[in-house]
Protein backbone atom coordinates (compact mmCIF):
# COMPACT_ATOMS: atom_id res chain seq x y z
CA UNK A 1 0.00 0.00 0.00
CA UNK A 2 2.48 2.71 -1.08
CA UNK A 3 1.56 6.40 -1.36
CA UNK A 4 0.09 9.11 0.82
CA UNK A 5 -2.44 8.38 3.60
CA UNK A 6 -6.11 8.06 2.56
CA UNK A 7 -9.17 9.03 4.56
CA UNK A 8 -12.64 7.64 4.35
CA UNK A 9 -11.57 3.99 4.27
CA UNK A 10 -14.37 1.67 5.45
CA UNK A 11 -13.97 -2.05 5.99
CA UNK A 12 -16.83 -3.71 7.88
CA UNK A 13 -19.01 -6.82 7.98
CA UNK A 14 -16.46 -8.81 5.94
CA UNK A 15 -15.14 -12.37 6.21
CA UNK A 16 -11.50 -12.91 5.23
CA UNK A 17 -8.61 -15.27 6.01
CA UNK A 18 -5.80 -13.60 7.94
CA UNK A 19 -3.17 -15.62 6.01
CA UNK A 20 0.43 -14.78 7.02
CA UNK A 21 0.32 -11.03 7.59
CA UNK A 22 -3.27 -9.73 7.26
CA UNK A 23 -3.44 -5.98 6.64
CA UNK A 24 0.04 -4.99 5.43
CA UNK A 25 1.58 -1.73 4.28
CA UNK A 26 4.99 -0.84 2.91
CA UNK A 27 7.40 -0.70 5.85
CA UNK A 28 4.78 -1.96 8.33
CA UNK A 29 4.93 -5.69 7.63
CA UNK A 30 3.36 -7.72 10.38
CA UNK A 31 1.65 -4.75 12.13
CA UNK A 32 -1.96 -4.19 10.91
CA UNK A 33 -2.64 -1.38 13.41
CA UNK A 34 0.42 0.54 12.20
CA UNK A 35 -0.68 0.02 8.59
CA UNK A 36 -4.18 1.37 9.25
CA UNK A 37 -2.90 4.35 11.23
CA UNK A 38 -0.24 5.15 8.62
CA UNK A 39 -2.19 4.76 5.39
CA UNK A 40 -5.84 5.05 6.49
CA UNK A 41 -6.14 7.44 9.43
CA UNK A 42 -9.63 7.50 10.96
CA UNK A 43 -10.55 4.31 9.04
CA UNK A 44 -13.74 2.46 9.99
CA UNK A 45 -12.63 -1.13 10.57
CA UNK A 46 -15.30 -3.03 12.54
CA UNK A 47 -17.35 -6.21 12.62
CA UNK A 48 -14.99 -8.14 10.39
CA UNK A 49 -14.07 -11.81 10.69
CA UNK A 50 -10.28 -12.22 10.27
CA UNK A 51 -9.81 -15.98 10.51
CA UNK A 52 -6.45 -16.82 12.13
CA UNK A 53 -5.72 -13.23 13.18
CA UNK A 54 -4.83 -11.84 16.60
CA UNK A 55 -7.13 -9.34 18.32
CA UNK A 56 -4.16 -7.41 19.74
CA UNK A 57 -3.07 -6.46 16.20
CA UNK A 58 -6.40 -4.91 15.09
CA UNK A 59 -8.93 -2.27 16.15
CA UNK A 60 -11.63 -3.39 18.61
CA UNK A 61 -15.04 -4.85 17.63
CA UNK A 62 -13.75 -7.49 15.20
CA UNK A 63 -13.78 -11.30 15.33
CA UNK A 64 -10.87 -13.74 15.21
CA UNK A 65 -11.85 -17.42 14.89
CA UNK A 66 -8.86 -19.80 14.52
CA UNK A 67 -9.67 -20.60 10.87
CA UNK A 68 -12.34 -20.24 8.18
CA UNK A 69 -13.59 -23.68 9.19
CA UNK A 70 -14.67 -22.13 12.50
CA UNK A 71 -16.83 -19.43 10.86
CA UNK A 72 -19.80 -21.79 10.45
CA UNK A 73 -20.53 -21.69 6.71
CA UNK A 74 -23.60 -23.60 5.58
CA UNK A 75 -21.64 -25.80 3.13
CA UNK A 76 -18.22 -24.43 2.20
CA UNK A 77 -17.20 -27.68 0.48
CA UNK A 78 -20.21 -27.30 -1.81
CA UNK A 79 -19.56 -23.62 -2.43
CA UNK A 80 -22.33 -22.32 -0.14
CA UNK A 81 -20.80 -19.57 2.00
CA UNK A 82 -23.96 -18.46 3.72
CA UNK A 83 -23.67 -18.57 7.49
CA UNK A 84 -25.23 -21.75 8.89
CA UNK A 85 -27.88 -21.76 11.58
CA UNK A 86 -25.29 -22.53 14.28
CA UNK A 87 -22.77 -19.88 13.22
CA UNK A 88 -21.95 -17.47 16.09
CA UNK A 89 -21.71 -14.63 13.56
CA UNK A 90 -25.30 -14.61 12.32
CA UNK A 91 -26.93 -11.19 12.56
CA UNK A 92 -23.61 -9.79 13.91
CA UNK A 93 -23.17 -7.10 11.23
CA UNK A 94 -23.44 -3.40 11.90
CA UNK A 95 -26.72 -3.57 9.95
CA UNK A 96 -28.01 -6.48 12.06
CA UNK A 97 -27.53 -8.91 9.19
CA UNK A 98 -25.18 -11.86 8.79
CA UNK A 99 -21.52 -11.05 8.29
CA UNK A 100 -20.16 -11.59 4.80
CA UNK A 101 -21.89 -11.29 1.46
CA UNK A 102 -25.70 -11.13 1.24
CA UNK A 103 -26.10 -14.16 -1.01
CA UNK A 104 -29.88 -13.80 -1.19
CA UNK A 105 -29.47 -10.25 -2.50
CA UNK A 106 -26.80 -11.40 -4.94
CA UNK A 107 -29.05 -14.20 -6.13
CA UNK A 108 -31.93 -11.87 -6.88
CA UNK A 109 -29.65 -9.31 -8.50
CA UNK A 110 -28.23 -11.91 -10.88
CA UNK A 111 -31.52 -13.65 -11.65
CA UNK A 112 -31.81 -14.16 -15.38
CA UNK A 113 -28.09 -13.83 -15.97
CA UNK A 114 -26.65 -16.69 -18.00
CA UNK A 115 -25.54 -19.53 -15.76
CA UNK A 116 -21.85 -20.21 -15.30
CA UNK A 117 -19.14 -21.04 -12.77
CA UNK A 118 -19.44 -19.34 -9.40
CA UNK A 119 -16.40 -17.10 -8.87
CA UNK A 120 -14.00 -18.23 -6.13
CA UNK A 121 -13.06 -15.19 -4.04
CA UNK A 122 -10.82 -17.00 -1.54
CA UNK A 123 -7.08 -17.26 -2.08
CA UNK A 124 -5.26 -20.46 -1.11
CA UNK A 125 -3.01 -20.69 1.94
CA UNK A 126 0.60 -21.82 1.70
CA UNK A 127 3.69 -21.86 3.91
CA UNK A 128 7.19 -23.30 3.60
CA UNK A 129 7.64 -26.28 5.92
CA UNK A 130 11.30 -26.97 5.08
CA UNK A 131 13.86 -25.47 5.35
CA UNK A 132 12.87 -23.36 8.33
CA UNK A 133 13.29 -19.61 8.49
CA UNK A 134 16.82 -18.60 9.52
CA UNK A 135 18.36 -22.03 8.91
CA UNK A 136 21.67 -22.74 7.17
CA UNK A 137 21.63 -25.29 4.35
CA UNK A 138 24.38 -27.09 2.49
CA UNK A 139 24.55 -29.74 -0.20
CA UNK A 140 21.22 -31.18 -1.38
CA UNK A 141 18.20 -30.38 0.79
CA UNK A 142 14.46 -31.04 0.58
CA UNK A 143 12.31 -27.98 -0.06
CA UNK A 144 8.65 -28.50 0.87
CA UNK A 145 5.48 -26.52 1.50
CA UNK A 146 2.00 -27.05 2.92
CA UNK A 147 -0.82 -25.62 0.77
CA UNK A 148 -4.61 -25.68 1.01
CA UNK A 149 -7.60 -24.05 -0.69
CA UNK A 150 -11.36 -24.05 -0.23
CA UNK A 151 -11.81 -25.47 -3.75
CA UNK A 152 -8.42 -26.92 -4.58
CA UNK A 153 -4.78 -25.97 -5.11
CA UNK A 154 -3.92 -25.80 -8.80
CA UNK A 155 -0.17 -25.36 -8.47
CA UNK A 156 2.69 -24.46 -6.15
CA UNK A 157 5.83 -22.70 -7.37
CA UNK A 158 8.99 -22.01 -5.35
CA UNK A 159 11.27 -19.07 -6.14
CA UNK A 160 14.75 -18.14 -4.95
CA UNK A 161 15.50 -14.43 -4.86
CA UNK A 162 12.63 -13.88 -7.32
CA UNK A 163 13.59 -16.56 -9.88
CA UNK A 164 11.69 -19.83 -10.24
CA UNK A 165 13.30 -22.67 -8.30
CA UNK A 166 12.39 -26.22 -9.19
CA UNK A 167 9.34 -27.37 -11.17
CA UNK A 168 5.79 -26.09 -10.84
CA UNK A 169 4.13 -28.65 -8.57
CA UNK A 170 0.51 -29.53 -9.32
CA UNK A 171 -0.13 -32.19 -6.69
CA UNK A 172 0.83 -32.86 -3.10
CA UNK A 173 3.33 -33.46 -1.65
CA UNK A 174 4.67 -30.08 -2.69
CA UNK A 175 8.37 -30.88 -2.39
CA UNK A 176 11.54 -31.34 -4.42
CA UNK A 177 15.29 -31.86 -3.89
CA UNK A 178 17.36 -28.68 -4.21
CA UNK A 179 21.10 -28.82 -4.93
CA UNK A 180 22.41 -25.75 -3.12
CA UNK A 181 25.94 -26.12 -4.55
CA UNK A 182 24.87 -24.17 -7.65
CA UNK A 183 23.97 -21.12 -5.52
CA UNK A 184 26.31 -18.52 -4.07
CA UNK A 185 27.04 -18.75 -0.37
CA UNK A 186 25.20 -16.31 1.86
CA UNK A 187 21.62 -15.26 2.66
CA UNK A 188 18.77 -15.89 0.18
CA UNK A 189 14.99 -15.41 0.11
CA UNK A 190 13.07 -18.62 -0.54
CA UNK A 191 9.45 -17.95 -1.48
CA UNK A 192 6.48 -20.16 -2.36
CA UNK A 193 3.35 -19.09 -4.27
CA UNK A 194 0.16 -21.17 -4.41
CA UNK A 195 -2.48 -20.71 -7.13
CA UNK A 196 -6.01 -22.06 -7.14
CA UNK A 197 -8.28 -22.80 -10.10
CA UNK A 198 -9.85 -19.36 -9.81
CA UNK A 199 -6.48 -17.70 -10.35
CA UNK A 200 -6.18 -16.53 -6.76
CA UNK A 201 -2.58 -16.34 -5.53
CA UNK A 202 -0.97 -16.32 -2.14
CA UNK A 203 2.68 -16.52 -1.15
CA UNK A 204 4.95 -16.72 1.87
CA UNK A 205 8.71 -16.58 2.29
CA UNK A 206 11.60 -17.51 4.56
CA UNK A 207 15.20 -16.36 4.70
CA UNK A 208 17.88 -19.05 4.56
CA UNK A 209 21.68 -19.07 4.37
CA UNK A 210 23.54 -21.26 1.90
CA UNK A 211 26.91 -22.59 3.09
CA UNK A 212 29.28 -24.55 0.91
CA UNK A 213 30.10 -28.05 2.14
CA UNK A 214 33.52 -28.44 3.78
CA UNK A 215 35.53 -30.87 1.65
CA UNK A 216 39.01 -29.66 2.61
CA UNK A 217 41.02 -31.93 4.95
CA UNK A 218 43.14 -30.45 7.75
CA UNK A 219 46.76 -29.56 6.99
CA UNK A 220 49.21 -31.51 9.18
CA UNK A 221 52.58 -30.00 10.14
CA UNK A 222 55.32 -30.21 12.77
CA UNK A 223 55.19 -33.99 13.31
CA UNK A 224 57.80 -34.96 15.92
CA UNK A 225 58.69 -37.62 18.51
CA UNK A 226 59.96 -36.48 21.91
CA UNK A 227 60.39 -37.67 25.52
CA UNK A 228 61.75 -40.96 24.18
CA UNK A 229 62.56 -43.58 26.82
CA UNK A 230 63.24 -47.28 26.72
CA UNK A 231 59.49 -47.99 26.84
CA UNK A 232 57.69 -44.93 25.50
CA UNK A 233 57.61 -41.73 23.46
CA UNK A 234 55.37 -38.71 22.88
CA UNK A 235 54.21 -37.84 19.35
CA UNK A 236 53.15 -34.23 18.64
CA UNK A 237 51.85 -32.35 15.58
CA UNK A 238 49.62 -29.42 14.61
CA UNK A 239 46.69 -28.94 12.22
CA UNK A 240 45.24 -25.78 10.69
CA UNK A 241 41.73 -26.63 11.94
CA UNK A 242 40.28 -28.50 14.88
CA UNK A 243 40.42 -32.25 14.31
CA UNK A 244 40.89 -35.51 16.19
CA UNK A 245 44.23 -37.20 16.97
CA UNK A 246 45.37 -40.65 15.84
CA UNK A 247 48.89 -42.13 15.89
CA UNK A 248 49.43 -45.36 13.96
CA UNK A 249 52.68 -47.07 14.94
CA UNK A 250 54.67 -50.30 15.04
CA UNK A 251 58.13 -51.81 14.52
CA UNK A 252 57.59 -51.89 10.72
CA UNK A 253 55.69 -49.81 8.16
CA UNK A 254 52.85 -52.28 8.57
CA UNK A 255 52.34 -50.48 11.92
CA UNK A 256 49.66 -52.48 13.76
CA UNK A 257 48.92 -50.32 16.83
CA UNK A 258 47.05 -47.05 17.35
CA UNK A 259 46.70 -44.37 20.00
CA UNK A 260 43.81 -41.94 19.53
CA UNK A 261 41.71 -39.14 21.00
CA UNK A 262 38.34 -37.93 19.67
CA UNK A 263 38.81 -34.40 21.04
CA UNK A 264 38.89 -31.79 18.25
CA UNK A 265 42.06 -29.71 18.71
CA UNK A 266 44.75 -28.02 16.65
CA UNK A 267 47.71 -28.91 18.91
CA UNK A 268 47.95 -32.70 19.07
CA UNK A 269 49.87 -34.93 21.50
CA UNK A 270 49.71 -38.69 22.04
CA UNK A 271 51.93 -40.62 24.47
CA UNK A 272 52.92 -44.14 23.43
CA UNK A 273 53.65 -46.65 26.20
CA UNK A 274 54.63 -50.28 26.50
CA UNK A 275 57.31 -50.10 23.81
CA UNK A 276 60.28 -52.43 23.58
CA UNK A 277 63.69 -51.06 24.54
CA UNK A 278 66.35 -50.28 21.96
CA UNK A 279 63.84 -50.76 19.10
CA UNK A 280 63.06 -48.67 16.02
CA UNK A 281 59.39 -47.73 15.64
CA UNK A 282 57.66 -46.38 12.53
CA UNK A 283 54.66 -44.10 12.90
CA UNK A 284 52.34 -41.75 11.05
CA UNK A 285 49.63 -39.41 12.31
CA UNK A 286 46.06 -38.95 11.11
CA UNK A 287 43.55 -36.16 11.84
CA UNK A 288 39.90 -35.87 10.74
CA UNK A 289 37.93 -32.62 10.98
CA UNK A 290 34.31 -32.17 12.08
CA UNK A 291 33.09 -32.54 8.48
CA UNK A 292 34.70 -35.97 8.20
CA UNK A 293 37.64 -34.92 6.01
CA UNK A 294 40.74 -37.03 6.91
CA UNK A 295 44.42 -36.19 6.50
CA UNK A 296 47.35 -38.59 7.03
CA UNK A 297 51.04 -37.75 7.32
CA UNK A 298 53.93 -39.61 5.78
CA UNK A 299 56.03 -42.19 7.65
CA UNK A 300 58.31 -41.16 10.52
CA UNK A 301 60.45 -43.22 12.91
CA UNK A 302 62.26 -43.11 16.26
CA UNK A 303 64.30 -45.60 18.29
CA UNK A 304 63.63 -46.32 21.95
CA UNK A 305 66.51 -46.12 24.41
CA UNK A 306 68.32 -49.19 25.71
CA UNK A 307 66.83 -50.66 28.85
CA UNK A 308 68.30 -49.76 32.23
CA UNK A 309 70.61 -52.50 33.56
CA UNK A 310 73.05 -52.95 36.46
CA UNK A 311 75.28 -55.81 37.70
CA UNK A 312 77.99 -56.23 40.36
CA UNK A 313 81.40 -56.87 38.83
CA UNK A 314 83.49 -57.21 42.06
CA UNK A 315 83.84 -59.06 44.31
CA UNK A 316 82.78 -62.28 42.59
CA UNK A 317 79.93 -64.35 43.93
CA UNK A 318 81.06 -66.77 46.67
CA UNK A 319 84.30 -64.89 47.39
CA UNK A 320 85.90 -64.85 50.88
CA UNK A 321 86.70 -61.25 51.78
CA UNK A 322 88.46 -59.46 54.59
CA UNK A 323 89.82 -56.03 55.42
CA UNK A 324 89.06 -53.17 53.06
CA UNK A 325 87.87 -54.26 49.60
CA UNK A 326 86.53 -52.52 46.49
CA UNK A 327 82.93 -53.18 45.50
CA UNK A 328 82.14 -52.17 41.89
CA UNK A 329 79.21 -52.36 39.46
CA UNK A 330 78.47 -51.83 35.78
CA UNK A 331 75.31 -49.84 34.84
CA UNK A 332 73.85 -48.67 31.52
CA UNK A 333 70.74 -46.81 30.29
CA UNK A 334 69.77 -45.01 27.11
CA UNK A 335 68.89 -41.90 29.11
CA UNK A 336 72.09 -42.01 31.17
CA UNK A 337 72.83 -43.21 34.70
CA UNK A 338 72.02 -40.79 37.51
CA UNK A 339 73.42 -42.88 40.40
CA UNK A 340 74.30 -46.34 41.73
CA UNK A 341 73.57 -47.26 45.35
CA UNK A 342 75.29 -50.34 46.81
CA UNK A 343 73.50 -52.31 49.51
CA UNK A 344 74.73 -54.81 52.11
CA UNK A 345 72.12 -57.22 53.35
CA UNK A 346 69.42 -54.81 52.06
CA UNK A 347 70.83 -51.69 53.74
CA UNK A 348 72.59 -48.85 51.97
CA UNK A 349 76.36 -49.26 51.95
CA UNK A 350 78.08 -45.90 51.70
CA UNK A 351 76.72 -42.99 49.64
CA UNK A 352 75.43 -43.18 46.07
CA UNK A 353 78.05 -43.10 43.36
CA UNK A 354 77.01 -40.65 40.62
CA UNK A 355 79.82 -41.14 38.12
CA UNK A 356 81.34 -44.05 36.28
CA UNK A 357 83.13 -46.27 37.16
CA UNK A 358 80.65 -47.05 39.94
CA UNK A 359 82.43 -48.36 43.05
CA UNK A 360 82.92 -47.94 46.79
CA UNK A 361 85.40 -49.22 49.41
CA UNK A 362 83.86 -51.62 51.93
CA UNK A 363 85.64 -52.07 55.27
CA UNK A 364 84.55 -55.63 55.96
CA UNK A 365 85.94 -55.36 59.50
CA UNK A 366 82.85 -53.35 60.37
CA UNK A 367 80.69 -56.32 59.43
CA UNK A 368 80.40 -59.62 61.22
CA UNK A 369 82.21 -62.66 59.92
CA UNK A 370 80.07 -64.96 57.89
CA UNK A 371 77.75 -64.81 54.88
CA UNK A 372 76.54 -61.44 53.53
CA UNK A 373 74.55 -60.33 50.45
CA UNK A 374 75.56 -57.49 48.12
CA UNK A 375 73.25 -55.74 45.57
CA UNK A 376 73.43 -52.57 43.46
CA UNK A 377 70.50 -50.24 42.65
CA UNK A 378 70.83 -48.07 39.52
CA UNK A 379 68.66 -45.01 38.77
CA UNK A 380 68.71 -43.47 35.27
CA UNK A 381 68.02 -39.89 34.25
CA UNK A 382 64.51 -40.80 33.06
CA UNK A 383 63.63 -41.92 36.59
CA UNK A 384 63.91 -45.63 35.89
CA UNK A 385 65.21 -47.96 38.62
CA UNK A 386 66.93 -51.33 38.23
CA UNK A 387 68.26 -53.71 40.92
CA UNK A 388 71.12 -56.06 40.17
CA UNK A 389 71.15 -59.75 40.90
CA UNK A 390 72.47 -60.29 44.42
CA UNK A 391 75.77 -62.01 45.17
CA UNK A 392 76.78 -63.71 48.40
CA UNK A 393 80.24 -63.31 49.91
CA UNK A 394 81.80 -64.59 53.13
CA UNK A 395 83.50 -62.15 55.49
CA UNK A 396 86.48 -63.80 57.21
CA UNK A 397 88.49 -61.38 59.32
CA UNK A 398 91.02 -62.68 61.89
CA UNK A 399 90.42 -62.27 65.63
Amino acid sequence: MPGAPHTGFVFRNNIAPHNQYGVVGLGTKGDPLLTLNTYFPDAIFVRNILAGGNASNYPPDNFFPPSLADVGFADSAGGDYRLGASSPYRNAGTDGKDLGADFDLLGSATAGVASGAIPDPLAPTVSISSPGNGTTVTGTVTVSADAADNVGVASVQFTLDGANLGPELTAAPYAFAWDTTAVASGPHTLRVVARDAGGNLFGSAVTITVAKADTKPPAISGVAASSITSSGATITWTTDEASDSVVIYGPTTAYGATSSSAALVTAHSRTLTGLSANTQYHYRVKSTDSSGNPATSGDFSFTTLPALSVSITAPSAGARVSGRIKVSAQAASGSGIASVQFRLDGNNLKAKDTSSPYSIVWDTRRSSNGSHTLTAVATDRAGGIAISASITVTVANGN
